[in-house]
């Protein structure tokens, strides 16, 4: 297994590797759902001698058929403008006989990568038409893009967390730190000033545990079949 590093969006998705740095090869890194910070440490990793890549962590829901905690391990990403990578095929079908050798579900769904949130269910239908895409998230368009530039394998492994009809509070977007961190000061305050958020709060919150808890599941496995 080559070096590699994980990119992620918050602290939140890191910490699933957290029990697994010690001697395995890999550094995780947390952009803060920030695109031109995400681009910045991607290129810093890879003068630094990183190898290959994995973009990990939660993502949205653009079809009503994935729910929550749904583990997806795309063949192919996509854009906003419709120009779409494939990640590396031969240490995406490791992981898959890994996966499923264990019997962990698993799907394969075309991911958007966007550089701003969908926090609405009609933005997150309008992107499902435009591309026929049915899963988004903020770090995976980057990554696909810098590791074909650059010519290193990657992978990308997602696990649903918002609901395609589940709306993504202002409050929850504006918590997160350049470091991805979530700022508790931010959520309580955006909480009192906006209190209508508070149940789709709730509602995010215990989604993002169950897809987090998907993620848990899945590190040592990816870590034990040495894909990358």
């Amino acid at each position: 297994m080559s070096e590699f590093f994980v990119i992620t969006g918050t602290k939140k998705e890191a910490a699933c590797f957290e029990d697994y740095t010690v001697g395995i090869g890999h550094k995780v890194l947390c952009s803060g759902a920030r695109v031109i910070r995400l681009t910045s440490i991607m290129q810093q990793e890879i003068q630094n001698g990183y190898c290959a890549l994995l973009s990990f962590g939660l993502a949205g829901g653009l079809v009503n058929d994935l729910a929550p905690g749904t583990l997806v391990i795309p063949s192919k990403i996509t854009d906003k403008t419709g120009s779409s990578r494939s990640v590396d095929p031969e240490t995406r079908n490791i992981l898959i006989d890994t996966l499923e050798d264990n019997n962990i579900g698993w799907v394969d769904r075309l991911v958007c990568g966007v550089n701003k949130p969908l926090t609405m269910p009609a933005e997150k239908e309008a992107l499902h038409r435009a591309i026929n895409a049915h899963v988004v998230d903020m770090e995976s368009h980057v990554a696909g893009e810098i590791a074909e530039r650059v010519g290193i394998p990657w992978l990308v492994i997602r696990a649903i967390a918002d609901h395609a009809s589940d709306s993504v509070p202002q409050t929850a977007t504006e918590s997160v730190m350049e470091n991805g961190a979530i700022s508790s000061k931010k959520l309580l305050k955006g909480s009192f000033r906006r209190p209508s958020e508070i149940p789709a709060l709730i509602t995010l919150a215990r989604n993002s545990i169950t897809g987090l808890n998907t993620l848990r599941r899945v590190v040592p496995l990816f870590l034990s079949c040495h894909p990358l």
